[in-house]
């Protein structure tokens, strides 16, 4: 009897499956793409790309992932020969999928894909801006070094703004003083991406473009104009924060270690032992706050990279318990994350943005902007607030006029051309709960911008803000920044006129 039963659910099974086919050529192709690539990332669906897309970046990528290279060699996925030696466990010597499932999946993608995507937001119109006076600060007339501001943030220890940038395959810090004027520069082993003022260190990628190699440093400056290596062979480090996790009394230096098709979060601790908290790639902005009210501060990281969400580290005795908050699509391109109680009722929300646009050649994302997620008190955010924007790259959030509710400071850089102008950065003052009235500045061809920071810069009691300049275009390659002129601004000084009025 139980034969009976057995056969007649495979029959059934057998049947569904027929009639969904009729229904649906694809249906096998989406179940299967439901659970191959939720093991690695929120299953994306066909229509966040053009069909173009799939077929000649992200198809071929996903499918060396489960060693299916069809016209492209293994080794051309291994790069160089620095390269190789990390990336072997990543693209597997035998296929891991029957070449008919993997056809199912493409086929899926390929039929259900758009030409083009859905159109994006109309541009909203932005007001003069008045809150902010914006000042360019150039490079001194000596100074010839390259401007791709990669770091721009206040050393609030010594009262000094820090611009740092690439120079070739190294790096450069420029220093200048709350009134602007350049003190010195410093050689650095390669570009930086976050510095913490007390100890006086300074986060060094090793690689400005995608790497898996393991040369990124935490570097101590020294008054010499020199810097001592403080950890190396970081898989390209972009930031780095102290808090205690395990609560042993001593706080962890952690570092997230975005990497490329590798990458780990990990905590050094201060009797030399190192934890890994995560292995994937793509961990990028670090967070301490306190989210669960306990006393204790907690870390939330943004990872981006294939599988992007936000997670939060709970500060517990002996090891950090682990909470996933948001997971978002493959193609989001996260790219900053601010922590805030936003709607003034006791806990923190989320302020995200995504816009990352460098995997392949930019195309213009619907889905590409800010975005304000509301605690609901128990750790559970939903989307409460969006704002387009074509390549949100980072965000600043405070009482920027003194009114009492939070409003909003944004940047873009992967901009349409016939855009960058005027849609590379944004003010939202808050004028009523998540109404947003949206001002903007209109920058010169020269400026690009990637970092973004605040502070109180001339100490007259509210907020700045710092835009550092990277004079070029990354897509556009190698030429990108070449003929910039040489009075272009390092940074951009958006002085906050809050308390003039």
């Amino acid at each position: 009897m139980q034969k009976l039963l057995i056969r007649g659910g495979v029959l059934a099974l057998l049947f569904t499956g027929y009639q969904c086919a009729r229904e649906d050529p694809h249906a096998a192709g989406r179940q299967l793409a439901q659970t191959y690539c939720s093991t690695c990332h929120l299953v994306p669906e066909p229509t966040d790309l053009t069909r173009e897309l799939w077929i000649t970046e992200v198809l071929p990528l996903m499918g060396a992932f489960y060693g299916i290279y069809g016209n492209k060699p293994r080794q051309e996925y291994l790069k160089n020969e620095a390269e190789s030696g990390y990336l072997q466990h990543v693209y597997p010597l035998e296929p891991l999928l029957d070449s008919s499932e993997w056809a199912a999946i493409r086929n899926y993608y390929v039929a259900e894909a758009p030409d083009v995507l859905a159109k994006p937001a109309e541009k909203p119109t932005l007001l003069e801006m008045d809150q902010f006076e914006v000042k360019a600060v150039p490079r001194e007339a000596n100074d010839r070094f390259p401007l791709f501001t990669t770091m721009i943030t206040l050393d609030t220890v010594n009262g000094h703004i820090l611009a740092g940038g690439r120079v070739g395959r190294q790096g450069i810090l420029r220093r200048f003083s709350r009134d602007h004027q350049c003190l010195d520069y410093r050689p650095l082993s390669s570009p930086p991406t976050q510095f913490l003022p007390q100890e006086q260190l300074i986060l060094q990628m090793g690689s400005l473009t995608p790497s898996d190699v393991p040369q990124g440093q935490l570097s101590q400056l020294e008054d010499s104009l020199t810097s001592r290596t403080v950890l190396d062979t970081l898989l390209r480090p972009l930031d780095v924060v102290d808090v205690d996790l395990d609560l042993d009394g001593q706080k962890e230096r952690i570092i997230a270690e975005y990497g490329n098709m590798t990458g780990r979060l990990r905590a050094f601790h201060q009797h030399k032992t190192v934890s890994t908290l995560s292995t994937t790639p793509g961990a990028l902005r670090l967070r301490i706050a306190d989210l669960d009210q306990d006393g204790h501060d907690d870390l939330l990281v943004l990872f981006a990279q294939g599988d992007e969400r936000i997670e939060v580290y709970y500060a517990r005795p002996g090891q950090a318990s682990r909470q996933r908050l948001l997971r978002f699509p493959p193609s989001y391109g996260s790219s900053d994350l601010e922590i805030v109680d936003f709607d003034q009722d006791g806990d923190l929300d989320i302020i995200y943005t995504n816009g990352d646009n460098y995997d392949y050649q930019p195309i213009l994302k619907p889905y590409h902007g800010i975005r304000l997620f509301i605690n609901d008190g128990a750790a559970q955010f939903t989307e409460s607030w969006f704002y387009p924007f074509d390549g949100a790259y980072g965000v600043e959030v405070a009482d920027f006029d003194g009114d009492g509710d939070q409003d909003i400071a944004a940047i873009a850089y992967f901009v349409p051309p016939a855009q960058r102008a005027l849609y590379s950065f944004v003010y939202l003052e808050q004028q009523a709960p998540l109404q947003f009235q949206p001002f903007g500045l209109v920058k010169a061809r020269d400026q690009y911008f990637i970092c973004l920071s605040k502070g109180d810069i001339d100490q007259d009691g509210d907020q700045d803000l710092l835009i550092g300049n990277f004079a070029g275009y990354l897509p556009d390659g190698a030429a990108a920044g070449r003929n910039v002129p040489a009075n272009a601004p390092v940074y951009l000084w958006l002085k906050n006129v809050a308390q003039d009025q």
